[in-house]
């Protein structure tokens, strides 16, 4: 029998494997959601799911869910509310935009929520609109083996103001760079996870 031991063919079987896992594990995600208003006005209130059956819902729980929320906070309510989970993290994700499921789930749970800002909202925060348009993502981050500091090279400045308003300190910016010190790469991964990518200097 033929073994293959190119590391990259294995590495793409096994990227393979484990996105038809993932597609199995969401086979029951919704295709569509509705808001609350809608599900209310509908006699069997339902929404169509990707393994081709429907999620039906008590209509117990959408009143319950109509008595916390008002009239145009029910248009916002998309549900079913989805929850992310994570292999890796001990803690359960939703995902919003008009912070209706903080309130639901405060309800619910009689106790505040920890609600943060995703990290595209973040920069948004921190930057005015043409900010916006001048910061390219991902943002590059230059390691150097020999080096101690890290390099983001920058046009205007506006990786500057990202990073001194997130690491709470000004940087280092010389003539079109901006160096950072490796003690600060742990809080950029940690409040950048998907918005910096890094470039390993030889």
């Amino acid at each position: 029998m033929p073994i293959d031991d190119d590391p990259s063919t294995r590495d793409r079987g096994l990227e393979g494997a484990v996105a038809e896992d993932f597609r199995i594990l969401n086979t029951q995600a919704p295709r569509q959601r509705k808001s609350l208003a809608a599900l209310l006005r509908e006699p069997h209130p339902s929404v169509p799911c990707h393994d081709g059956n429907d999620h039906h819902f008590r209509k117990s729980e959408l009143e319950r869910l109509a008595a916390i929320l008002g009239e145009e906070e029910r248009e916002e309510l998309l549900l079913p509310l989805l929850i992310e989970i994570s292999g890796e993290a001990r803690e359960l994700k939703v995902r919003t935009k008009t912070g209706v499921e903080a309130k639901v789930l405060e309800s619910l749970l009689r106790m505040p929520v920890d609600r943060r800002k995703g990290e595209l909202e973040r920069l948004a925060a921190i930057l005015g609109e043409e900010g916006r348009e001048e910061l390219l993502l991902p943002l590059l981050i230059e390691i150097s083996g020999e080096a101690r500091e890290l390099k983001v090279r920058t046009k205007t400045g506006v990786e500057a103001k990202v990073l001194e308003s997130l690491l709470g300190m000004p940087v280092d910016r010389r003539k079109g760079e901006i160096f950072l010190s490796r003690k600060q790469l742990p809080v950029i991964r940690r409040l950048l996870k998907t918005s910096t990518q890094y470039l390993f200097l030889v």
